[in-house]
């Protein structure tokens, strides 16, 4: 399409995100209740390979749900302190947890797409990447409405998943992650992360608030039970015969009133 004469392409960063959740429940799963073999799932993902092989390259990848662009948020420090692909430190990782031959659970996920890929190629990529530490990925497809009431219920042992914003807000996401998500996993945050998150949202020194941010970042990187996977880099193919079509992040696509003609 980017060769047609008649188009061009319109791309903007989303603020949306597709991520991993992880159960901490022992009766769902006994090997995923101990941190350890969660974090070993997180350094077992070729996060590359899904950038490059599945979305074209156009996706970035924040540390955990403070997508990259809002404050506290950037590619750099994902490098710094997120998830990475590093088998030899997920093979110790699951001989600290106790599974030393890996374990196996059940990935749920919804039959749909996202940004041209559907949630059953990126299951099968992951059930291919975990398989080089022994993890074995059940893949449990469900329809939309029955995946998400499980979620919604505390019933998934794992969910493959997305996240959209109603509003361009850093409270709005991380907040879900110590209140209504982490119950969705069967994590009950500490009452001090739950109190930095507050913290971080009112702080109005913006260096103090990355830090605090960051902070938080960690914890989750260390909780392992959310790992983004990536964020879509929306591209979409306008006619020329238009001149304006105002992309946004703010959890639509476009602002169709501020379309104009060429």
């Amino acid at each position: 399409m980017k060769d047609s004469k008649d188009i061009w392409i319109d791309s903007l960063v989303s603020t949306d995100f597709v991520y991993l959740g992880l159960t901490s429940e022992a009766a769902f799963n006994r090997a995923l209740a101990v941190k350890a073999a969660r974090q070993a799932i997180g350094y077992a993902i070729d996060y590359d390979g899904i950038k490059n092989s599945l979305l074209a390259g156009s996706a970035v990848r924040p540390v955990t749900f403070l997508p990259v662009g809002t404050n506290g948020s950037t590619e750099e420090l994902t490098r710094e302190i997120g998830f990475r692909q590093d088998l030899d430190k997920a093979k110790k990782l699951l001989a600290e947890a106790g599974f030393p031959n890996g374990f196996e659970f059940d990935l749920q996920y919804g039959n749909g797409a996202i940004t041209g890929t559907s949630f059953q190629v990126l299951a099968q990529k992951l059930q291919s990447d975990l398989a080089r530490v022994s993890i074995v990925a059940k893949l449990a497809p469900l329809d939309q409405v029955t995946f998400r009431t499980n979620c919604t219920t505390y019933k998934a042992t794992s969910a493959l998943t997305f996240w959209n914003p109603p509003a361009i807000e850093s409270e709005l996401w991380a907040a879900a992650t110590v209140e209504r998500v982490a119950k969705r996993v069967h994590w009950v945050p500490p009452d001090d992360v739950v109190k930095l998150v507050h913290r971080a949202a009112a702080e109005s020194d913006k260096q103090k608030q990355i830090e605090m941010w960051k902070e938080y970042q960690q914890i989750m990187v260390d909780q392992a039970n959310l790992i983004v996977l990536f964020q879509p880099i929306y591209q979409i193919g306008v006619r020329r015969s238009i001149k304006a079509f105002p992309l946004t992040a703010a959890g639509w696509q476009v602002e169709m009133f501020g379309t104009q003609p060429a």
